[in-house]
């Protein structure tokens, strides 16, 4: 009998290759160093000066469509086991064997009813276990939702940056905890200080790729996010493999 975990075991591989190229791509963007600091004028405050990091390079669209490509994979393998757990089981043709993701505990139930019911109930029991819908558990469930912004519209890709040591003197005004990107712009405002006193200081901060626009995981970093896709995809593949032996569907 045909590995019936083999087709998903490919596609987490071609995940993996995805993402090593992303964090690639990644570290060569900030090699070639993209930005620069720059102050200019507070429109809304004539004595603050904003400083800022400006992008001289747009972002380069493989970063999206290798995040794209690689959570299309996973959500992929984990449709294709259950397909392939049905066709072992002895179903001929099996219409609903989808992976059970949903948007409450309520609409899970029925998914598991309805577009997973030729796949046997102990593997469905594994898709119970590990929650995948919104209240369960929220950042499997938005491994779906990044799939399906994929379907329907370019995936937003965005630069995020996050503080660390600040030290210096000065008028310093406002510091952003959580510095924004503008991506019309192309750029990312740090501070505010006042425009009639000398200000002097030594930032620490780091910059990541970050999701945009999608449930739970938007503003987190995309490689971060996107290894614990892997992760949770790998576990349950290993749970259902364990009880697909179990209940003899696999020797």
């Amino acid at each position: 009998m045909p590995d019936p975990f083999e087709g998903s075991r490919r596609k987490i591989a071609r995940a993996k290759e995805h993402i090593a190229n992303l964090e690639r791509e990644w570290n060569n963007f900030l090699a070639d160093r993209p930005c620069s600091p720059f102050i200019e004028p507070d429109p809304n405050e004539p004595k603050h000066q904003l400083h800022k990091l400006r992008f001289t390079r747009p972002m380069p669209d493989s970063f999206a469509n290798l995040t794209q490509e690689s959570v299309q994979h996973l959500r992929s393998a984990l449709d294709n086991v259950g397909y392939a757990l049905a066709i072992a089981a002895g179903k001929i043709s099996p219409k609903h064997t989808a992976f059970p993701f949903a948007g409450s505990a309520i609409e899970f139930d029925n998914a598991v009813k309805g577009r997973s019911k030729d796949i046997p109930e102990e593997i469905c029991t594994i898709f119970r276990a590990y929650k995948p819908h919104k209240g369960g558990n929220d950042v499997l469930w938005a491994l779906n939702e990044v799939a399906i912004a994929d379907k329907h519209k370019l995936l937003n890709i965005a630069i995020a940056s996050e503080l660390g040591n600040v030290n210096g003197t000065g008028a310093l005004i406002r510091m952003q905890v959580n510095p924004v990107w503008d991506g019309t712009k192309q750029e990312i405002e740090l501070l505010t200080c006042a425009t009639d006193h000398a200000v002097k200081y030594h930032m620490e901060f780091s910059l990541f790729i970050a999701f945009d626009e999608i449930a739970v995981v938007g503003g987190e970093p995309v490689l971060e996010v996107l290894r614990y896709f892997v992760k949770i995809v790998e576990e349950i593949l290993v749970s259902l493999e364990t009880e697909a032996r179990l209940i003899g569907l696999v020797t």
